[in-house]
């Protein structure tokens, strides 16, 4: 079989349960780990004993909605290739749009930046990536998230400072003169669970995906009130959040003193960052 064959092959079984577009980027995804990044340039090649033993492995979980990046043990964000496990959540590209609302609003060199719930430490190794002189710091509640964050960080050559907290109980960490906060944190209803695609539902980390019903800003109210006293005068927030919550949010923000709050929409139209200032004091 040439990996031209193969690739067909594994498009033609994920269009059991896939559609015609998530069934060539599925395909695409595992070819790219099996066979390397250029393998498109040589389909004609015979695709090897391993990379066949691993497709063949890869398919009966495919098949059960496992997401590919999981199975392939990596996922891309903002050009970085990230290890990723069932441990932490598969980085989206909505995230990269919070990035990159981030490197056009914060004007400072070196800027002090913390990420708050970093799993992967997507956001934080981009920051990193595109404001190399920034010091970066980046928090999570789970040990085995912040151990892959770690591993990341050095595959990638990134100094980021990495800090197991809890954000909702403990004190806010000792970190001078931040000027930016960033959160990607869990804002999805339990009630919504339903709802969301089995390969969400089923394999990524509840920690990170839900909050309870009666409190769903629950992660914001807490980041926002602490935040507040840590930020720099002029210091920014930033949130991704659910697209249904963002009036909710601003007058939250707002209530508790930060300035110049607003949302923004991402490329599927949808209210999913905030943005707000410190002001001064």
């Amino acid at each position: 079989m040439t990996i031209r064959e193969a690739e067909l092959y594994l498009k033609k079984e994920l269009r059991q349960i896939y559609d015609l577009r998530e069934s060539r980027a599925i395909a695409r995804w595992l070819m790219h780990s099996l066979c390397a990044r250029d393998y498109f340039m040589r389909y004609d090649e015979k695709l090897s004993a391993d990379a066949g033993k691993k497709l063949r492995a890869a398919l009966p979980r495919l098949l059960a909605g496992e997401p590919v990046q999981y199975i392939a043990g990596e996922a891309e964000f903002y050009g970085l290739t990230l290890t990723v496990t069932p441990a932490v959540l598969i980085p989206r590209p909505e995230t990269e749009e919070l990035v990159d609302q981030i490197r056009k609003s914060v004007r400072i060199h070196d800027p002090v930046v913390f990420d708050i719930g970093t799993g992967s430490g997507a956001i934080a190794l981009a920051l990193k990536s595109l404001l190399p002189a920034a010091r970066v710091y980046a928090s999570d509640i789970s040990p085995k998230a912040l151990s892959l964050a770690r591993k990341n960080a050095s595959k990638l050559g990134l100094e980021v400072s990495f800090i197991e907290h809890d954000i909702l109980n403990e004190p806010w960490p000792d970190i001078p003169g931040v000027d930016a906060i960033v959160s990607n944190p869990p804002y999805i209803s339990r009630s919504e669970s339903a709802s969301l695609p089995a390969g969400v539902r089923e394999y990524e980390p509840h920690l990170a995906l839900f909050v309870n019903d009666d409190d769903p800003l629950l992660f914001y109210r807490i980041i926002a009130q602490k935040g507040l006293k840590a930020l720099r005068p002029g210091g920014l927030l930033f949130f991704e959040i659910h697209e249904n919550h963002g009036p909710q949010l601003l007058r939250l923000l707002l209530a508790l003193g930060f300035q110049n709050a607003e949302t923004y929409r991402d490329l599927q139209g949808k209210d999913r960052i905030v943005k707000a200032s410190a002001g001064s004091r």
